[in-house]
């Protein structure tokens, strides 16, 4: 499936003119607001492409030169470039399209504001989707800044550099599973995709732990656990024995999963609730031999 790369540049409002040619076109309006038309040029030459804009007392440019190799190298990106294609969209944004083919799709938007007669480059958001994951795993990112332009080369290293320190991301699941299909795939993959625990939680909030799903929930802690993927079986046992504490099974798999990261005294504590309750119920007979020997183990 074909996916796009958008990188925007933001404009006031405006009632403009659009003239277009083979290799370019010219955008033609008051995008400052000093009752004088303004252009934004757009030209491309050996796959380089500038934008150009012109006010009335200054002029700048902006180069994406290598910059979708940029992003794709950057990003570890398994993407395939088909097509550029520029365009004016209705939300008054420089449209930047790159249609691609791969494992997911990439998008990212630069803002750009005219303030106090200058431009400023004040935010980006990226949004990377991949396909394979099970779940089709994204992840959306806030930057902000404040960074006077001149003339600008967007550079995709250099200016992941100037925005990684003030962002915020964000990972969504688009979670197209049924909930059997997901205890499936964790039985069968064993290793969870990450990130592993905003995953469990898209799970909660899709599947909420009741008396019909924590059967399902403790054999998914079962699956991690049995996968090595100790910290999400946890994460599950604990979200289970909040609402079930009497749940005796899950004191038993909490206390494996503890073992498996060597935190053998809170595997001792999880044990000991499993043998309190199983001697409750009468069924002492059927604790396994590893528990006590992990018990005793823990005690030194």
């Amino acid at each position: 499936m074909k996916n796009r790369i958008l990188l925007s540049i933001l404009i006031p409002f405006c009632l403009c003119s659009i003239v277009h040619g083979k290799n370019s076109w010219v955008r033609r309006c008051d995008f400052n607001n000093d009752s004088k038309i303004d252009s934004i040029v757009y030209m491309t030459d050996t796959g380089i492409s500038k934008f150009y804009i012109s006010t009335k007392n200054d002029s700048y440019q902006i180069s994406t030169s290598n910059f979708i190799k940029d992003v794709i190298e950057t990003n570890e990106l398994n993407f395939e470039l088909v097509t550029v294609f520029i365009n004016i969209n209705k939300d008054k944004r420089l449209v930047y399209n790159v249609e691609m083919t791969g494992r997911g799709g990439y998008y990212e938007e630069f803002n750009l504001s005219f303030i106090s007669d200058q431009f400023f480059l004040t935010a980006m958001s990226s949004e990377y989707i991949d396909k394979t994951d099970f779940d089709v795993y994204s992840s959306h990112c806030e930057y902000n800044l404040i960074n006077p332009l001149e003339i600008v080369s967007l550079n995709y290293k250099t200016l992941k550099k100037q925005f990684n320190s003030n962002h915020v991301c964000k990972d969504r699941f688009l979670l197209n599973n049924t909930f059997e299909s997901i205890l499936n795939h964790i039985r069968e993959v064993k290793n969870i995709d990450k990130p592993r625990i905003p995953r469990m939680d898209y799970y909660f909030n899709e599947y909420p732990i009741c008396r019909q799903t924590v059967q399902q929930y403790n054999d998914m802690a079962y699956y991690c656990e049995k996968g090595g993927n100790y910290k999400e079986s946890i994460y599950i046992l604990n979200k289970v024995l909040n609402q079930f504490p009497k749940r005796t099974v899950a004191y038993i798999n909490l206390g494996d999963s503890y073992w498996g990261l060597k935190k053998t005294q809170k595997a001792h504590k999880a044990y000991n609730k499993y043998i309190e309750l199983m001697r409750k119920s009468g069924k002492e007979s059927r604790i396994p031999k590893r528990v006590y020997e992990r018990m005793n183990k823990a005690k030194y």
